[in-house]
């Protein structure tokens, strides 16, 4: 009776529709309703309903459903088919995937993930699957992750890690939830430090079911690299899993007693992945227990950066040597003799330059003695720092190259270097020194790049230059660096930036001022509501709308 009125709910159908699905599965000789061939959608759609979560296979009358004309009883049949054994519409999903409507497309990509692991099947849908990542929009692409993560093909999924979409990498930080997923500690700190700031939420968001002794170094390593917003974020998840750390973040304790407390988070971490390790050896076996061991020398390697640290406060006579040649007041003498030091601890000068020049600047600050603008004499730069850093080697072949191609190579290596962690600030420092006297185009795009979403202050000079630079792609990059900081300044700028004459940038600056702490103009922002470029009008209103103003939401509607 209720199967006559096509504007019944059609939740309420497939519940009466329940019981004849289970008779038809104990009787196999049952005919189906003919409401299958109902010319209304809403019931075709409840008898699928009806035969969601079944056992059985769906009966011949259904499964001409998966041809209907209706692009969302398509849809809805390959959802259904993927909550039972999806194995029998593989070929069916095969097909569906190339489909003329996006959302029976989308479900067919989920039903191929339903395919059981370990199977034919599941081999062919991973490599289908694959060739989505090149093929298609990022949409089915974020869908198709999803799909290969649950076939466990992670070897897929980690290389999509890199992919040029962010929602492809976001979507891939968000497989990381999952139970089975590897321990890869090097593609979460690429996720975690990505230039998408969605991107490392994600990933951020991805370690909060973790362990402590699983999740806490990669949490320490987004407090230290990702954008503002991540770093609130890793802040909570941190103190949520660890009371120290929570006392840490709400107390202004001194750099020695924040040093002593990152140490007992380290040995708490040691000690969790010893007790683990112990029980899982004697339940799991020793293939567990390795993983276990794994974790424990990665936590140790916290400890070791702590330690990095203090040993770095012990070494005075090198801060002393920078300060002598930080001041332009130093006799060439005693230049000579402070150099002299520094060449004797190439490795250490490498690796702590920005933190013993920033505690050199402190000292003849409070001297009240003026700094050289050069922070190292240059044989430094091109003799001893590139023997012990390979970022400061290639910065080196950026200095000495006279061809734009050498000079293109050289930013290449530093984007290399920048794969698995962010370059040092003192690498970035010799960078903008050497960039801001160049002219093309090609080499700032190049060297945005490499800075990535580093908030020290040459790299943010860095960005200043960048938007006024003739080119509009840099400028473009400029926009997404300080979207990425998300301070009161970056706002003034991307709002400033928004009278960029190149419709992109604007469209990048509107956007990018959104994600701020702040807005300060809202008013220039709502001038871009009646802007006769589309783009422009949905950032606006975007932007203005994540802050809460009323215009961005009327906007929007």
């Amino acid at each position: 009776s209720a199967s006559m009125h096509p504007s019944q709910d059609p939740e309420l159908l497939a519940a009466l529709y329940q019981g004849a699905a289970t008779d038809q599965a104990k009787s196999a000789d049952q005919p189906l309703p003919a409401d299958c061939a109902s010319k209304h959608a809403d019931v075709r759609a409840a008898v699928l309903l009806a035969w969601r979560g079944q056992n059985s296979p769906l009966p011949p009358e259904a499964q001409k459903l998966k041809h209907d004309a209706a692009p969302q009883l398509r849809s809805l049949y390959c959802r259904v088919a993927a909550e039972g054994d999806a194995t029998p519409e593989f070929n069916y999903a095969i097909e569906a995937v190339n489909d003329a409507d996006l959302s029976v497309r989308f479900a067919a990509i989920e039903l191929l993930g339903g395919m059981p692991r370990g199977s034919q099947e599941a081999a062919i849908a991973v490599e289908q699957l694959r060739l989505l990542l090149d093929e298609r929009g990022d949409l089915l692409q974020s869908a198709a992750v999803n799909s290969l993560a649950r076939l466990g093909a992670w070897h897929v999924v980690l290389d999509a890690a890199r992919h040029k979409s962010w929602r492809v990498r976001q979507s891939v930080a968000e497989q990381f939830e999952r139970s089975d997923a590897p321990r890869n500690i090097a593609a979460m700190q690429q996720l975690l430090t990505d230039e998408n700031v969605a991107v490392q939420e994600a990933a951020v968001n991805a370690l909060r079911e973790r362990s402590l002794a699983d999740s806490a170094p990669l949490l320490l390593y987004a407090l230290e690299n990702s954008s503002h917003i991540a770093r609130v974020n890793a802040q909570t998840v941190l103190a949520l899993k660890w009371p120290t750390a929570r006392k840490v973040f709400q107390l202004k304790v001194e750099p020695e007693r924040r040093l002593q407390m990152l140490e007992e988070l380290s040995h708490e971490i040691v000690a969790e992945a010893s007790d683990q390790a112990n029980a899982l050896e004697e339940s799991l076996g020793k293939e567990m227990a390795d993983v276990i061991d794994h974790t424990q020398q990665l936590a140790q390697s916290t400890a070791s950066d702590v330690r990095e640290e203090i040993a770095q406060r012990a070494q005075p006579e090198l801060q002393q040597a920078i300060a002598v040649l930080l001041s332009p007041e130093t006799p060439e003498v005693a230049k000579s003799a402070a150099a002299q030091v520094l060449e004797q601890h190439g490795t250490f000068l490498a690796s702590n330059l920005e933190e013993l020049v920033t505690q050199a600047k402190a000292e003849l600050a409070e001297q009240s003695v003026s700094l050289s603008e050069q922070l190292l004499p240059e044989h430094f730069y091109l003799d001893v720092l590139p023997e012990h850093d390979q970022a400061f080697d290639a910065l080196r072949k950026l200095a000495l190259a006279q061809e734009p191609q050498a000079k293109q190579l050289a930013l290449s290596q530093l984007i290399d270097l920048t794969t698995d962690q962010p370059l040092r600030a003192a690498a970035v420092d010799r960078l903008a020194q050497l960039i801001q006297l160049e002219h093309d185009p090609v080499l700032w795009r190049a060297s945005m790049q490499v800075i990535g979403t580093q908030p020290t202050e040459s790299a943010r000079r860095m960005a200043r230059l960048a938007l006024a630079n003739a080119d509009a792609e840099v400028n473009r990059l400029a926009c997404e660096y300080f979207a990425r900081q998300g301070d009161a300044e970056s706002a003034r700028l991307l709002t400033e930036a928004i009278e960029n004459p190149s419709s992109l940038v604007a469209i990048a600056a509107a956007r990018g001022a959104g994600l701020c702490e702040e807005l300060p103009d809202i008013p220039r922002l709502e001038q871009l509501l009646i802007s006769p470029d589309r783009r422009l009008r949905v950032a606006a209103a975007a932007s203005l709308a994540r802050h809460n103003v009323q215009t961005g939401s009327d906007g929007l509607q």
